[in-house]
């Protein structure tokens, strides 16, 4: 029995000593796995922190931006300006085939800085050319952006017999004339360089936008699609900045239309009245 009683003992011993060392093996491996999450944890927000400082270190830095280099719009009166159209281009020319002409010139400034360069030689081998290859490249685009409206470009029998390069030529040389009297050139009066023809400004010429309800009328059913009025009173006006496109609008006023028969307040993104619920009334 004693030794029965031994033996019972020793097993049921053995099998807890086996029991405990399962125990203390997990328990060590999740404990390195604890270990190991909670290091990664304290090292990603360590290294958090440290793109937090530098973030803020970076916006706290001094820094200057160089604004970018422009040339002004052409400041040159209306009555100038429709006399050089007129002398050159049709009678019958349209307001967006002068815009086009215009612009055409603002926005090439790099081909005129080359064009205008080759007009004046300085090295021996150095042709003067008026109508450049520059231009007269310049002057095909634009006689296929006008389409229909190209015989604008020229006044009444001034095309002639000429052929497709002559005309060409012909524009070509308009566009010369046209950039020297809006003082589009790197050169003066005299001939002078007087420095490379940077990008031209167009803030002088920048439309104001005004942000006002869409609607036109009267939405609701009583009032029969009647006009709105503006609601807004002058000294209450909120100025904006607008985003539109990739054009930033600085200064936009914010105007609210009214109906006069219903009260209803339109604005450019959402509509308010009231409405009647029972005894009483709701805004909505």
């Amino acid at each position: 029995m004693f030794v029965e009683f031994l033996n019972v003992n020793t097993n049921c011993t053995c099998t807890y000593s086996l029991f405990l060392s399962w125990i203390v093996a997990f328990s060590f491996f999740l404990g390195q796995i604890l270990w190991s999450w909670i290091a990664a944890v304290a090292y990603v927000l360590n290294q958090s922190s440290i793109v937090i400082w530098l973030s803020v270190g970076f916006y706290t830095l001094p820094f200057v931006s160089a604004a970018k280099a422009e040339h002004p719009f052409p400041d040159i009166s209306f009555s100038a300006f429709s006399q050089i159209i007129e002398l050159n281009f049709s009678s019958q020319i349209s307001l967006a085939a002068v815009l086009t002409i215009l612009f055409t010139l603002t926005e090439n400034v790099d081909l005129l800085n080359l064009h205008f360069r080759q007009q004046h030689p300085k090295y021996k081998g150095e042709n003067k050319i008026q109508a450049t290859a520059w231009m007269t490249a310049l002057a095909r685009a634009l006689k296929d952006q006008l389409g229909h409206e190209k015989s604008s470009l020229y006044q009444n029998g001034e095309e002639g017999n000429l052929s497709s390069t002559e005309r060409s030529k012909l524009v070509a040389k308009k566009l010369n004339d046209l950039a020297v009297d809006l003082n589009l050139t790197p050169y003066d009066d005299e001939d002078n360089y007087t420095g490379k023809l940077l990008p031209i400004s167009h803030k002088a010429i920048q439309p104001v936008h005004v942000i006002c309800p869409s609607s036109m009328v009267c939405g609701t059913a009583t009032c029969k699609a009647r006009s709105l009025v503006q609601n807004t009173q002058e000294r209450d006006i909120p100025l904006v900045t607008l985003i539109k496109g990739h054009k930033i609008c600085k200064n936009s006023p914010v105007l609210t239309g009214k109906c006069p028969g219903c009260d209803t307040l339109y604005s450019a993104d959402h509509e308010h009245f009231l409405h009647k619920f029972g005894d009483s009334e709701q805004p909505k």
